[in-house]
């Protein structure tokens, strides 16, 4: 492996539009949507994770955009029927350059 000193760092930036959103409703299912915008200087791997899997389903969950380009992603809140969620749910989005 070369030095780290010797490898070339490009930056990392992506937007989210909109940067965020809320289910109206604890009891009915619904799904919002939101943009994934690379603007970095390259291509990047994405993964999206939330800390409450049993109550949210994301689509998709791993994927890449090339520079400049974006995707959607959906993010649906399956619905209660019994006790609403803590409100401290996250979604997470983590992501890095494209090997």
């Amino acid at each position: 492996l070369p030095p780290l000193s010797s490898l070339e760092m490009r930056p990392l930036r992506t937007d989210f539009v909109p940067d965020t959103f809320e289910f109206k409703s604890r009891r009915e299912k619904q799904t919002v949507a939101f943009e994934v915008v690379n603007k970095g200087e390259g291509a990047q791997m994405y993964r999206i994770k939330t800390t409450n899997g049993a109550d949210y389903n994301i689509k998709p969950v791993y994927f890449s955009i090339e520079l400049n380009e974006k995707r959607r992603v959906n993010v649906t809140y399956k619905g209660r029927s019994a006790k609403p969620p803590s409100g401290k749910d996250r979604i997470t989005v983590v992501y890095s350059l494209q090997p």
